[in-house]
């Protein structure tokens, strides 16, 4: 009877542990799309001058 609660609580142990890791993997992918995706882009404006054209030759 002893050696049945300990063979059940390990596999349960097991179960517990996979379950984790598979819900740190999707909160951990995530959080780098969130932070991939919050990085600011300056877009550039038409009147800005382009500055291939501002080198002097």
């Amino acid at each position: 009877m002893n050696t049945f609660l300990v063979i059940l609580f390990g596999i349960a142990l097991l179960v517990l542990i996979a379950w984790m890791i598979k819900v740190n993997n999707d909160e951990k992918s995530r959080l780098e799309d969130k932070l991939n995706n919050d990085y600011p882009v300056r877009e550039k404006h038409q009147e800005d001058a382009d500055p291939e054209d501002l080198k002097s030759d």
